[in-house]
């Protein structure tokens, strides 16, 4: 059998995923703002070196005036008669620093040109020198920055003016520099990024020769500098970067959170719609087939059956027994011993009999072959003796008292809900026919239950009907022949079912309830017709009225019985009220209690059919009764059978032990009379006397037998 089913929770991995899916964002927005940072810096960089290369050369180009300028003060300096050496071709420009003065300070420049001798006269150099604060002044317009500077170099790399000045390095070569290296000789302006030879920083160059003098003029600024704003849109591009990566992986973590609640929560739901299909068949307790899958599986079977031929019987038990486990040890122990009995019904039931468990104590199984009434019963019987084998709980063996009730497709029925209908009347049966625990349906047991029915709707409306009548049976008083009593016999006739046995419709009474009401009825009619034949021809007989367990049980049974005494204004010594043995024998407790309070009213107690139960003498001892009734079944084998006249000359010697009364029922011959008047019987009653008869024959019946009965036995 299949059980109960068990999804488990998938394991999910979409915080992961999603995780990864941010993660790969976050990467391409990193490489993207890396691209457009790196971008940005190098536009920052050519921007700056370009700047800086402007400036050099337009520095050079102020430089180169200043520097033609000088040239023409020399020219004009040289005596007219020399004018043909300031224009000597050949002849290069020299720029030295001037001669330092008190302070060792260099603050002149000195430009010199070397003219050739004229006819035949020596050659000669002619020079002249300008302030450095000149070039200063021109320099110091731009602004580059704390580092900035704009410096006038020989092409040899000897410093010349520096703005701002820095004098310990006025003088010094710079010869062995990338400037001088590298880049000069490549091209005589350009840019470009090195250390300082200075002080070590990270600078921008840019650079310009200065015309047809040997001079260059080179800009220099701060790389820091330079990148300062650039490096105010990095922090922006970073946190930027940061608030933009955690909100993804926020957004990442929540979503793969939630798409990962969901799935638990599909798959709880999934899980849960599985569980409730299963137990839309299955038992949960048991794992075996509820009622609905036993069901199907019957209609499957029968349609099968319809269309090919065969038998379908379906068999149904119930364990009588079943709740004393649960009232004895608990609910978990009655649990145990029905996972007991669903084992065992596997045992002997394959998966194709469909062993389902219908109700809280039944169990179902189908047989479908072409002859499975052959196999039925053998299964049915086996069926019953591995049920009614004991169930061990808890160090404890219980018996279960299994009945079984089977019916059959089509033979008793044409459908399914006809089929287990018919199967659980069947089983009705069992348990009500004591002995024959598995019982087949059958048309007689059909017709049993319906006129079983039939007679329990017309019981529930003959007392409001009228229906109901008494009779009265005298007892005779054995050593005088004098009628000491009568017993009350109740009868029924219904225009519909006509007159109806005492037998027939006392026992329905007793399963329905009914005759609690019907009882009460009894003894209130009783107790008006005593009172109205004291009244109406003054003599008082005692009548004997019958209870039932369920009227002796009742809650008010004592109010039930003073009340009919006073609405009748009888007295209570003319009322007898008789108890069967099972009754007297059933809750002693309470027995003793509810007799002792009928005697205290007055009216005496008989035990009735005495020596068909289970007496105990002790108990006996202890009632306030005053008469035993013998059972018909000993009187009627008086004569013929020693064991019954053994049997009553021993509830006769107990009665009067004990000072009862000893009345013999069932009195029908004369011979029955002798024998009980000579066991020493004191009364009897039966058709030898009289037939019971109607209230208004009972004045005649007295009359013809020449007494008045005493009110008193």
């Amino acid at each position: 059998m299949p059980d109960s089913p068990t999804t488990p929770l998938p394991v999910t991995h979409r915080v992961p995923r999603a995780l990864a899916v941010a993660g790969l964002l976050i990467v391409a927005i990193t490489l993207a703002l890396t691209g457009l940072l790196v971008s940005s810096y190098r536009s920052t960089v050519e921007r700056e070196e370009t700047n800086l290369l402007n400036l050099a050369e337009a520095y050079a180009a102020q430089t180169h005036y200043a520097m033609l300028a000088l040239d023409t003060r020399l020219a004009r300096s040289v005596d007219s008669d020399s004018d043909s050496a300031a224009a000597a071709p050949g002849s290069e420009p020299e720029v030295a620093l001037g001669a330092p003065d008190r302070d060792g300070r260099r603050t002149t420049i000195t430009l010199a040109r070397s003219l050739p001798a004229a006819q035949g006269g020596a050659a000669r150099r002619v020079a002249i020198d300008t302030d450095v604060s000149y070039f200063q002044r021109i320099f110091a317009s731009s602004d580059l920055g704390s580092g900035g500077s704009v410096t006038l170099l020989r092409r040899d790399g000897v410093m010349l003016v520096r703005s701002p000045t820095l004098p310990g390095a006025i003088g010094r070569s710079f010869r062995d520099t990338p400037l001088f290296q590298v880049h000069l000789p490549r091209m005589p302006a350009g840019a470009f990024e090195t250390t300082s030879p200075t002080d070590g920083k990270r600078r921008l160059y840019g650079y310009s020769a200065v015309g047809d003098y040997p001079l260059v003029i080179i800009t220099g600024r701060d790389k820091a500098d330079t990148l300062a704003v650039w490096r105010g849109w990095l922090w922006v591009g970073v946190l930027a970067w940061l608030l933009l990566s955690s909100t993804l992986a926020l957004l990442a973590w929540r979503i793969g959170r939630e798409a990962e609640r969901q799935a638990a929560l599909i798959a709880r739901l999934t899980s849960s719609e599985n569980r409730l299909t299963w137990l839309a068949d299955f038992d949960p307790l048991t794992g075996l087939p509820n009622q609905n899958r036993l069901r199907r599986a019957l209609g499957e079977a029968t349609d099968a059956a319809a269309r090919e031929g065969g038998q379908v019987v379906l068999v149904l038990v119930a364990l009588e027994r079943l709740h004393e486990v649960g009232d004895l040890l608990g609910i978990d122990a009655g649990e145990e011993a029905v996972r007991e009995v669903a084992a065992r019904m596997r045992r002997l039931a394959p998966e194709a009999m469909c062993p389902a468990r219908v109700k809280t104590n039944e169990f179902g199984l189908l047989v479908r072959s072409a002859q499975a009434g052959q196999a039925v019963d053998g299964l049915a019987f086996e069926l019953h003796a591995l049920l009614s084998e004991p169930v061990r709980v808890r160090e404890r063996e219980f018996h279960l008292e299994p009945v079984i009730g089977v019916a059959a497709y089509p033979q008793d029925a044409g459908s399914v809900n006809e089929l287990m209908r018919l199967a659980d009347i069947a089983k009705h049966r069992a348990r009500g026919d004591g002995g024959e625990p598995v019982h087949f349906h059958s048309d007689a047991s059909h017709s049993h239950l319906d006129e079983r029915l039939l007679v329990e709707e017309q019981l529930r409306r003959a007392l409001e009907r009228g229906e109901f009548s008494l009779v009265y049976q005298p007892k005779i008083a054995i050593a005088s022949g004098c009628i000491t009593g009568f017993e009350v016999l109740l009868r029924w006739h219904n225009p519909l079912l006509g007159q109806v046995s005492p037998a027939r419709f006392i026992p329905i009474a007793e399963q329905t309830g009914l005759i609690v009401g019907i009882g009460n009825w009894v003894l209130r009619s009783a107790c008006e017709q005593a009172s109205a034949w004291r009244r109406e021809y003054g003599f008082q007989p005692r009548v004997a009225v019958n209870l039932s367990i369920r009227q002796f049980y009742q809650k008010d049974l004592l109010g039930t019985i003073a009340s009919a005494l006073a609405g009748a204004e009888l007295a209570p010594d003319a009322l007898e009220l008789e108890i069967t043995e099972s009754i007297a024998m059933s809750r002693i407790d309470v027995v003793e209690r509810l007799l002792a309070g009928i005697r205290a009213l007055g009216v005496e107690l008989a035990i009735d059919d005495f020596g068909t139960g289970y007496s105990s003498l002790a108990y006996l001892k202890r009632f306030p009764v005053q008469c035993l009734k013998v059972d018909r079944a000993f009187v009627h084998d008086l004569g013929r059978d020693a064991d019954s006249a053994a049997i009553v000359r021993a509830i006769v010697a107990l009665g009067h032990g004990l000072k009862m009364r000893i009345v013999a029922e069932g009195v029908e011959t004369e011979m029955q009379l002798a024998l009980l008047r000579e066991l020493g019987c004191d009364e009897a009653q039966g058709y030898l006397f009289a037939r019971p008869v109607e209230a208004a024959a009972v004045p005649a019946l007295l009359l013809a037998r020449d007494r008045q009965t005493p009110t008193s036995a």
